[in-house]
């Protein structure tokens, strides 16, 4: 059974991600291609940590991140978290830009799949 109502008056939206209440308003389904940019980039990204090439890899979630923003709604939560998360990651040195990156993009890939998990469908 489906709650949607209570969702709609939920209208303010906290910037700082709050582990307990958070998972309420991930409603949003993401697109298969949105989840590809940010799955390969995660793969590819990793092969890049390990080599220690954090500038290479920040780089790569950076543009990862805009590309699968610009691919969501304008309203969406997930597109907002991964512009904050780049806006957030300009200031930080490349290693911790890339950890700053790669957990909101784990964060979208994450919340993106609650809505499956919920119905039948296997």
């Amino acid at each position: 059974k489906h709650n949607n109502n209570n969702n709609n008056n939920n209208t303010h939206h906290h910037l700082t991600p709050n582990k307990s209440e958070d998972h309420h308003r991930h409603e949003e389904l993401i697109d298969q291609d949105v989840r590809d940019v940010l799955i390969d980039a995660i793969k590819k990204g990793q092969t890049h940590r390990d080599g220690r090439r954090f500038a290479e890899c920040r780089t790569l979630y950076e543009t990862s991140c805009v590309s699968a923003s610009a691919l969501l709604p304008v309203d969406s939560d997930h597109r907002g978290r991964l512009q904050l998360a780049v806006a957030r990651a300009e200031s930080m040195s490349a290693d911790r830009a890339c950890s700053i990156l790669k957990y909101a993009m784990d964060d979208v890939l994450r919340s993106g799949l609650t809505l499956r998990q919920g119905g039948d469908s296997q």
